[in-house]
């Protein structure tokens, strides 16, 4: 359901916070680094709290918390001048992001085309009772936002990661085919979904 192209737009952080911000979709202020000297240059010109982030890390790996310039030369950010090279010894910028406030959960949004379900659940998660989270409802806002998210990629099938703290909220991750995990009847709505695409694919004058 979701076009390679959409999949390797979600792939690459670097490559799809623009089109979200082109969008007019909240998320937090972003910069992207191709080297560790361009890093530490962004952080003493621009002092903040950040995450630094690799362009197709999923599950939080390989992400990196900085409260300043001087956290460069600690030895847990030690890994962090290596992640500016891939394992082919190709360059691999890296992608920036000013910590927002938040509430203390990831709001997770589940689409499947445009019906929609949410949890909230505590980050990192880390038991099986933590990762199904709570359901969560949607205010109109977050409902758009999630909904414009998926046309400005293209997506179907995708969920989007929301940090809010108190009116405000912000995307801070998407993802093509999440898990659906602790969205009860998802499996049901997802076959229902594609047997109706799969349908008007080979009938579509029956639609």
């Amino acid at each position: 359901m979701n076009t390679a192209r959409a999949s390797r737009l979600v792939k690459n952080k670097i490559v799809h916070t623009p089109l979200l911000a082109a969008a007019g979709l909240p998320q937090p202020d972003s910069w992207v680094t191709a080297s560790h000297a361009a890093l530490r240059d962004l952080l003493e010109r621009t002092p903040m709290h950040c995450l630094v982030k690799p362009p197709a890390g999923s599950m939080a790996k390989g992400i990196h918390t900085l409260e300043s310039a001087a956290d460069l030369d600690k030895e847990e950010h030690a890994a962090l001048r290596d992640a500016f090279v891939d394992t082919f010894g190709q360059p691999n910028p890296l992608l920036v992001q000013r910590q927002v406030p938040a509430d203390g959960k990831d709001l997770k949004v589940y689409a499947v085309g445009v019906w929609l379900a949410a949890i909230t659940r505590p980050f990192p998660a880390k038991t099986e009772e933590e990762k199904r989270g709570e359901p969560a409802e949607l205010r109109p806002a977050l409902r758009d936002a999630a909904l414009a998210c998926g046309r400005a990629l293209g997506l179907e099938l995708y969920g989007v990661d929301f940090l809010q703290h108190d009116d405000q909220f912000w995307i801070v991750d998407v993802n093509a085919f999440p898990s659906y995990k602790g969205i009860d009847g998802a499996t049901e709505r997802i076959a229902t979904y594609l047997l109706e695409r799969a349908r008007r694919a080979v009938h579509p004058a029956a639609v």
